[in-house]
């Protein structure tokens, strides 16, 4: 998102440039990529678009809404046409991944995280065999799957889309029994272009295989993996040689949609909106009896991006619109974890199946064994309780609904697509818990077919167990639990299970209301707040909500009394026992792809001593102060937690107004010569304390005309951009209403030259 801020504020340097006569910029008027919501019939609105020279590229059918391309230059006659709160960026969503780095390890930034070995060809295994009770621990522990499959439920004839990055060719695991029915690609890469092909990026096939894998595999010649499956998860290799690789839909077909290019940062949102259209148009063609339709029945979505108005964007009322139309979406949680308000969009949407991943101590072993070294897994693994990855994104949402609804496995997953068919993968992510729910979704529907997609989801909802999880883990970490397969099943069989979803909140401006009705969380007050945190098992957090007020200028931290439970001797014998602290700043959603924690270590690297750290210039909004006893401890561990605040009102400013969506205010600054250096902060009423939140970017132009730092076009409230031996004269600061969804805001700019606030008279 901060990378189309960016591009979206080099743009409009550019309209200005471009209005001031440039002829080089004349000849290419700059185009902004937008989403505009307004009602059908859309003719009226094709025809002022295209007035204004610009293109609508997508008409959407089942929301209202259109993507258009126009030039920047025709924003506020456009924005005058269908109103300030009508008109959105079409942000790019990131191409999923695996979690492809580590915060613990040799390189603890820079561990890959999918680790591959070879496995023999594999051979079909449904419905001739039913694999034994054992095979069901290597992805589906504690799903009670079996006796679904023992009495034939396993998602044949039920036709599963995989919005995605397309499928690669030749892998066993998936192709043996043609579970591949057919997809579509929605990516203008030409000579590629098609939804599969031996190029495209592993990470869609690696989910497919996880939703309707049929194969087991000869690994009589990889020792390693023989060796770390049977001490780890014993009785998962069969015959002392076969590894039975099946998804939880084995059966199901698979219809994949790419979205996604290798060669991409990411897909535009109006893309994978196109997507999720076609997917619902494809069923409802079915419905009508048109040949060419599909009877898609679940959507798998392991992907998302941040959101500034959760719950109701686009994308989230597609999501929406999706259950209504009798597909239940199936979407991944997110990876920024462990702090609360981390969820991604469109996994934020009220309809959702949101998915959460948990972390089973013996798939984290295998998967540690061959990432850090052999035999090396226990000890990276010693405690054997079932806990929520630490990356896992977690809730409340900001408007207050809670998320994640369910979990399952999300840690040593174990499936096809990354290195060539002899091989297969050992990867984490909830993007690798959805599909594994996507499968149940899949098996209740061949069981179920006079039930509402509502009703399979709700059920699966519904019977989820949280008493798996040993960690303490609570509702906005895990939701209902890890998702029961027979438990779903049998409400649905009673016809018990509801088909209405819960209400949503009615969100209150203030984020803080929000999370006070509607969760048991409670936000701290500047400019003091303590907490004691008591035996907090491996894997559990424990957190402090801080609410920063605005023109706070530093919060300081101190971690005191960290005491482990277990003598020396008795810890971890790697790292001994300690705390994983993790700052998140007041940004709500999923941001970026590790999310925004400006402090984030170990408290073994300090040798466990009382820390006190600061954090300058802190965002306004809710602070959380995230205490995770290590997921690699022994035993439990303790510690006090003060949270200080301190306030500078600074009266003097530089400039001030009201900044409307999309509006570029201009504002000339005669900075004197012999200035070494000077700050330009730009602060806005609707920070991320406020629901939904507003994007007001700071550009600067230098007095030779010239973009001097761009770096006040991000996420960031407010937005600071400093500059050293300033050039004399006149700079050119532009308040860009980036995205404004409350209408307007109040904005105060405030120009330091070597520290001093500059008063324009």
């Amino acid at each position: 998102m901060a990378n189309t801020s960016r591009l979206g504020a080099l743009l409009y340097l550019a309209l200005c440039t471009l209005l001031a006569g440039t002829p080089a910029l004349a000849q290419t008027p700059p185009l902004e990529q937008v989403i505009i919501s307004a009602p059908k019939p859309y003719a009226v609105l094709v025809g002022n678009v295209e007035r204004l020279g610009g293109k609508v590229k997508h008409q959407y059918k089942y929301i209202d809404a259109v993507a258009a391309e126009v030039p920047t230059a025709a924003l506020p006659a456009l924005r005058t046409l269908v109103g300030s709160d009508a008109l959105s960026k079409d942000m790019v969503i990131a191409n999923p991944g695996t979690m492809s780095r580590d915060r613990r390890g040799p390189s603890p930034n820079d561990a890959e995280v999918a680790v591959t070995t070879r496995v023999g060809q594999g051979t079909q295994i449904f419905p001739s065999e039913l694999p034994a009770q054992s095979s069901y621990k290597l992805n589906h522990p504690d799903l009670n799957l079996r006796e679904l499959h023992r009495r034939g439920k396993t998602g044949e004839n039920v036709i599963v889309a995989v919005i995605d990055s397309g499928l690669r060719p030749g892998f066993d695991g998936l192709y043996l029994d043609g579970s591949d029915i057919g997809g579509e690609n929605f990516v203008p890469d030409a000579g590629v272009g098609r939804y599969k092909n031996p190029n495209n990026d592993p990470h869609g096939t690696f989910v497919a295989t996880l939703i309707s894998g049929n194969a087991k595999f000869d690994v009589s010649d990889e020792a390693a993996l023989k060796t770390s499956l049977n001490a780890h998860l014993p009785g998962v290799v069969r015959d002392g040689n076969s590894l039975y690789l099946f998804g939880t839909a084995p059966k199901a077909d698979i219809f994949s949609l790419r979205v996604f290019s290798p060669d991409e940062f990411g897909a535009p949102k109006s893309r994978i909106i196109a997507a999720m259209e076609r997917v619902i148009e494809l069923r409802e063609m079915y419905d009508n009896g048109n040949r060419r339709g599909v009877n898609i029945q679940v959507c798998n979505l392991s992907l998302g991006t941040s959101t500034l108005h959760a719950g109701r964007t686009e994308i989230e009322r597609l999501a929406n619109e999706m259950l209504r139309k009798g597909i239940i979406p199936v979407i991944s949680a997110g990876n920024v974890g462990p702090s609360a308000l981390t969820t991604a969009s469109p996994a934020s949407s009220f309809a959702a199946l949101t998915v959460g991943a948990a972390s089973y101590a013996a798939n984290e072993r295998v998967f540690r064994d061959f990432q850090q070294g052999a035999g090396l897994g226990i000890y990276f693994r010693p405690s054997t309780h079932t806990q929520t990855a630490w990356f896992s994104s977690r809730g409340p949402n900001a408007d207050g609904h809670t998320d994640p609804d369910v979990m399952a496995n999300g840690f040593g997953n174990v499936s096809q697509g990354y290195g060539g068919n002899s091989r297969i993968s050992i990867s984490n992510g909830t993007s690798f818990s959805a599909p594994i729910v996507a499968g149940l979704a899949a098996i209740l529907r061949q069981a179920f077919p006079r039930a509402t997609a509502t009703e399979i989801r709700n059920a699966i909802v519904e019977t989820a167990d949280a008493s798996m999880f040993g960690d303490g883990s609570g509702r906005l970490d895990r939701g209902q639990g890890i998702v029961n397969a027979e438990a779903a099943f049998r409400l649905l069989d009673s016809g018990r299970a509801s088909d209405r979803l819960p209400d949503p909140p009615r969100p209150n401006r203030l984020v803080k209301n929000n999370i006070e009705e509607n969760t048991n969380l409670t936000v701290s007050h500047a400019p003091l707040a303590t907490q004691r945190f008591r035996n907090l098992k491996p894997g559990q957090t424990g957190e402090i909500l801080f609410e920063v007020t605005a023109k706070t200028v530093d919060v300081t931290i101190n971690l005191a009394n960290i005491r482990p439970s277990l003598p020396p001797e008795q810890q971890n014998q790697i790292y001994g026992d300690d705390i994983f602290v993790n700052v998140h700043s007041a940004k709500t959603s999923s941001i970026g792809a590790f999310g925004d924690y400006p402090y984030f270590f170990f408290t073994s690297e300090y040798g466990n001593s009382d820390l006190t750290f600061s954090i300058p210039n802190p965002e306004p909004g809710i602070m959380r102060i995230t205490l995770l006893g290590d997921y690699s401890n022994t035993g439990n561990i303790s510690a006090d937690v003060t949270v200080t605040a301190t306030r500078d009102a600074i009266p003097a400013i530089t400039a001030e107004g009201t900044v409307g969506h999309l509006d570029l205010i201009p504002i000339p600054i005669t900075i004197p010569s012999g200035v070494q250096a000077v700050e330009f902060r730009l602060e806005w009423n609707g920070d991320w304390g406020r629901y939904p939140t507003n994007d007001v970017d700071l550009l600067i132009m230098n007095p030779n005309g010239v973009v001097d730092d761009a770096s006040g076009a991000t996420l960031n409230d407010p937005e600071v951009v400093r500059v050293t031996a300033p050039m004399p004269g006149v700079w050119t600061f532009y308040v860009l209403g980036f995205a404004v969804p409350s209408g307007t805001d109040r904005y105060q700019l405030r120009i330091f030259l070597d520290g001093q606030v500059l008063i324009r008279h």
